[in-house]
């Protein structure tokens, strides 16, 4: 049963969760079939990642869309990007508009790389985590704590 733990149980649970994380990693990365296991590791960080970019790139661009559509002072908003539209040279907008665009999915696509490869070190690293969690509040039982 989990409780609250004192500072020194939760400092005794974070390093072997951290010493079960790296171990697994080591494990997982050295060792005989290792170079098929980092192969396989490397194509599920890239389907991760451009499944997270995906996702991030659909949903901000949706959220742009509806924050300039339903959003606060959507009316408003609309009628500055029209007034810019219309004012602008049609090269200045078409640059400034490319530009946006750009910084969006280089942030979408930072953020899926980091997502991804997260992911796929954290299906390494999950087992061992969730063993090394167990083994603890096992011994913790046992000690009547």
């Amino acid at each position: 049963m989990k409780h609250k733990l004192t500072k020194q149980q939760r400092k005794a649970l974070e390093q072997n969760t951290r010493r079960a994380a790296f171990g697994a990693l080591r494990a997982h990365f050295t060792g005989e079939g290792a170079v098929h296991r980092a192969c396989t590791s490397a194509k599920v960080a890239l389907y991760e990642s451009v499944s997270w970019f995906t996702k991030l790139l659909l949903i901000g661009s949706g959220a742009v869309l509806a924050g300039l559509l339903i959003g606060p002072d959507h009316e408003s908003n609309l009628h500055l990007v029209y007034a810019w539209v219309v004012a602008a040279p049609f090269d200045q907008v078409l640059e400034k508009s490319h530009a946006l665009f750009e910084s969006g999915v280089w942030m979408c696509a930072q953020a899926g790389v980091a997502l991804g490869i997260s992911h796929s070190l954290g299906r390494v690293t999950r087992p061992a985590i969730q063993g090394a969690e167990h083994k603890f509040y096992d011994v913790m039982a046992h000690q009547g704590l």
